[in-house]
């Protein structure tokens, strides 16, 4: 991590919290986009050209290749602000329902807000490969709901069922 500490420092602007969370696959890795905190605010690669621009240079660095020194189907969160050490969290699974409680309440790409999901994952492990049998519900603020049969972020479910040395089943109800 020194290597990429010598090159980042530079280009990191103090009162910042750079952090970016990477998923090691079986094929690679996934995820990765650095964001920061400034006074509380987050910024993205969207907020703006010169956040983008910023943000670019830090991406030149490769930083997600740090994740390869952790096991197959980890979720880490790298950390970093100038003058400091990277920090790397492998993440817990009280992280990943975290994770998924914000990620039902800060849900964007509704007008309406989610008051139920209810998610039920089977597993089934043949060969080398794990299978995943994915029932999701949600029901909103305006009395609809939808169901599918599927879910972004796989990655999560199948690095949960590794986490915890395998799983039959997972049911979460929010």
């Amino acid at each position: 991590m020194w290597k990429f500490l010598k090159k980042l420092q530079p280009l990191l602007i103090e009162g910042r919290e750079y952090f970016f969370e990477i998923t090691k696959t079986a094929y690679g890795s996934t995820g990765g986009s650095i964001e920061f905190y400034e006074n509380g605010i987050l910024y993205t690669i969207s907020s703006s050209a010169e956040i983008r621009e910023h943000l670019d240079q830090l991406d030149d660095l490769d930083l997600t290749s740090m994740v390869y020194f952790f096991p197959t189907h980890s979720r880490v969160k790298f950390s970093f602000r100038k003058g400091e050490e990277i920090k790397a969290e492998k993440f817990t699974f009280a992280m990943y329902l975290e994770d998924f409680k914000n990620k039902i309440e800060n849900d964007s790409h509704r007008e309406e807000k989610t008051i139920k999901k209810e998610l039920l994952v089977r597993f089934h492990q043949e060969a080398d490969e794990l299978g995943l049998f994915i029932d999701l519900t949600e029901y909103y603020d305006n009395s609809t709901m939808s169901s599918f049969d599927y879910m972004m972020n796989g990655e999560d479910l199948e690095s949960i069922y590794h986490l915890v040395g395998g799983l039959e089943s997972f049911y979460l109800k929010y």
